[in-house]
C-alpha cells in the first residue's frame, strides 16, 4: 500500500486528535507533545522498524469505534517469532466472547495486540467506555481522550488468527450496529435518559477534560 495514502487513509478513518500526541523514543522515554501531528510524522512511524512508537488521542466527543489494548506481560511478552503466546490467544478469545463480535482489525503490538471495533453510529465517548470497562476484565480501552495508542502501522495488520496479513486499507473495514455490541443501553433514548439522570444528579453533569496519561505501545 502507498505509505502517503495510508496516512490519509489513517487520519480519515480514526480522526485524531491532531493537536497533541505521545513519542516512545528508542530509549524507552515516553512523552507527550502538545504540538500538531503532521502526516509527515505518521509516514515516518509507518517506515520505521525500530522501537519507536507514535501514539494518538481521540478528538471530539463521539466516535464511530473503540479499540482494545490486549497484553501479554509475562516472560515471552505475547509472541515467539509471529506464534502470539497461548495466553495471549486465551485474551483474546475471552474478549471476543464478551464483545460477541469478531473484531474490525488487528493489529500487533510489542507484548500483544491492538483490537479495533468500527461502529455504524458514532456514540459518546464516555458511554462507550463506561459499557466496556462494565463488562470486561483487566482489557484496557484505548485510545481515550487521555490515554493515547500506537497508530496502528499496515505492516503489524494480522488477520483473525492473529498471523500476519497485508493490509489493503480501511475502506472494507466491517462495521457493527452498535446495539449488537452494546445492547439497548446505547439506543438515542437510552442515552437522554442516561445523561438527563446524571445531570440531575450531579448538577452539571460530568466532564471529560483532565490530566493526560501517556501512551500504551
Amino acid at each position: 500500500m502507498n505509505v502517503e495514502f495510508a496516512v490519509d487513509d489513517f487520519i480519515e478513518t480514526f480522526k485524531p486528535d491532531l493537536s497533541r500526541y505521545v513519542v516512545k523514543d528508542n530509549r524507552g522515554k515516553v512523552y507527550c507533545v502538545k504540538h500538531f501531528l503532521k502526516k509527515e510524522l505518521i509516514k515516518s512511524f509507518f517506515v520505521d522498524t525500530s522501537s519507536y512508537r507514535l501514539s494518538f488521542f481521540v478528538s471530539g466527543a463521539k466516535r464511530n469505534y473503540f479499540g482494545l489494548d490486549i497484553d501479554d506481560h509475562n516472560d515471552c511478552g505475547g509472541w515467539d517469532g509471529n506464534e502470539p503466546s497461548d495466553f495471549l490467544c486465551k485474551k483474546f478469545a475471552y474478549v471476543k466472547s464478551v464483545i460477541g463480535k469478531e473484531p474490525s482489525l488487528v493489529f500487533r503490538s510489542p507484548r500483544g495486540i491492538h483490537v479495533f471495533w468500527f461502529l455504524k453510529e458514532s456514540l459518546p465517548n464516555l458511554l462507550i467506555e463506561e459499557l466496556l470497562k462494565a463488562r470486561l476484565f483487566k482489557v484496557e480501552i484505548l485510545p481515550t481522550m487521555k490515554h493515547a495508542l500506537a497508530i496502528p502501522r499496515p505492516a503489524e495488520f494480522l488477520d483473525s488468527s492473529l498471523k500476519p496479513a497485508i493490509f489493503l486499507g480501511y475502506s472494507k473495514v466491517v462495521a457493527y450496529d452498535p446495539k449488537y455490541i452494546f445492547g439497548e443501553d446505547c439506543t438515542p433514548d437510552a442515552i437522554k435518559r442516561k445523561y438527563k439522570s446524571e445531570k440531575t444528579a450531579g448538577g452539571k453533569g460530568r466532564t471529560n477534560s483532565g490530566g493526560i496519561v501517556p501512551m500504551k505501545s
